[in-house]
Order: structure tokens, then C-alpha cells, then sequence
């Protein structure tokens, strides 16, 4: 059960929160911790890849907005190369159909790309400065949901 309002109100606090910072670290994190799934030459289930594509996306989504990522795949996919675009929507429809564990072998431009992206993200990570936020809205809401409820 949702109480009216709750969500949109939580939704307008939180901007007010945003860490690119550590949002950019936490995407990266998946995104490397995916990638360690590659075997034999660049072969990585299709699943596993899109471990790899969503989050790199979502951390330079982060990194060039300065903004709270989307959770679909398909607004992230601007901000990469056309013909990638092209061939990650035709991993998307691969995957769709294929069983769990299919495995692919990766382009090697959307290697590259990965590669590049991956180092690029890391090293304007390694620039940004530690962000600190005054608690006190938040307690306030809380305490505000606490005594309605």
C-alpha cells in the first residue's frame, strides 16, 4: 500500500542527494565486476554483457548530466556511437530470445569502446571532489512519514 504523495515527495527530496560521485563509483563497480566474467578471447554471456553496458552507461550518463541515470537501457544508448547503438539493439533482441546462459563474443569496436569508456569514467572519478549533505530535510521527512502512519 502506498500513501498518496509518499513517492513524488521522496522522488523531489532525493534530487536534492544526488552523489555523482559515488554513483559513478557504484555503476563502475558493477560494470568491472561483470567484465571479469569474459573467457577465451572476448566471450561473455549475453546477460553478463549488459551487466557490463547498463551500469557504464548509467556512470557516464552521471558523469556528462550530472544527473540521476534512467533504468532502461534504451535513453543510455545515446550517449554512444551510432553503429553501437545499432549493435547493442541487436544484442537486445539476441538476448530476448536466447537461452540463459548464450554465450557471445564481443565486437571488438564495443570492446574497445568498454575499454575506453571504463578508463575514461575512472579517471574523472579519481577528479571529483567528496561531496557532503545536511541531513536535517531528511530527518525531517522521516520524522514527518513517522507521525502520519
Amino acid at each position: 500500500m502506498q500513501q498518496p504523495g509518499f513517492k513524488d515527495e521522496l522522488w523531489a527530496l532525493c534530487q536534492q542527494y544526488f552523489n555523482r560521485r559515488s554513483n559513478i563509483r557504484h555503476y563502475l563497480g558493477i560494470a568491472r565486476s561483470a567484465l571479469d566474467t569474459v573467457v577465451n578471447n572476448n566471450e561473455i554471456t549475453v546477460k553478463k554483457l549488459f551487466y557490463v553496458l547498463r551500469p557504464l552507461l548509467a556512470a557516464k550518463w552521471c558523469m556528462e548530466k550530472n544527473s540521476i541515470a534512467p533504468m532502461s537501457i534504451y535513453p543510455l544508448m545515446s550517449l554512444m556511437p551510432e553503429n553501437l547503438q545499432q549493435l547493442t539493439v541487436e544484442l537486445i533482441d539476441r538476448k530476448s530470445t536466447a537461452p540463459e546462459g548464450y554465450m557471445v563474443k564481443m565486437d571488438v569496436e564495443l570492446k574497445q569502446y568498454i575499454d575506453r569508456e571504463l578508463e575514461s569514467c575512472s579517471q574523472a572519478l579519481d577528479e571529483m571532489p567528496k561531496v557532503f549533505f545536511d541531513i536535517e530535510p531528511l530527518d525531517i521527512f522521516f520524522r514527518k512519514i513517522i507521525k502520519y502512519q
